[in-house]
């Protein structure tokens, strides 16, 4: 999936126009404000719930789903960044680091956050362990 108005998202664009007597018209654009909601449910460990080249995640929420039973040592890749930059900024509600639990029937599995994960710059969620 592409970032784009596919996702749930607000956006607010305001432009604001200035006439100047002097100068002409001036127009001055507030920044683009926005707060994207990705969803990422795995039905395979070649699930790869979006792809696109120099993604920013600063602000957005993540909601993780497992679909499948992961065998021992599956990482899942939740963002393929196919730029050369890193991911820009993190998730809202997930932290380099963090350890991630999923669920599958009704066994938890664990896994961790990497946001240079797969070819460096990909975020990855790399097997930790599982849980009964």
């Amino acid at each position: 999936m592409t970032r784009g108005f596919s996702r749930s998202q607000t956006k607010v664009m305001m432009t604001i126009r200035y006439l100047m007597p002097f100068f002409g018209t001036l127009y001055g654009f507030a920044a683009l404000l926005r707060a994207d909601t990705v969803t990422a449910h795995f039905t395979s460990a070649n699930t790869v719930p979006v792809t696109e080249q120099g993604y920013n995640a600063t602000g957005d929420t993540l909601n993780l789903s497992l679909g499948f039973t992961p065998p021992v040592g599956t990482n899942l890749m939740v963002v393929k960044n196919t730029g050369l930059p890193f991911i820009s900024g993190q998730f809202s509600n997930l932290a380099h680091g963090q350890t991630v639990e999923l669920t599958f029937g009704e066994k938890t599995y664990r896994f961790i956050a990497n946001y240079y994960g797969g070819s460096g710059n990909d975020l990855m969620l790399e097997w930790a362990f599982s849980s009964t």
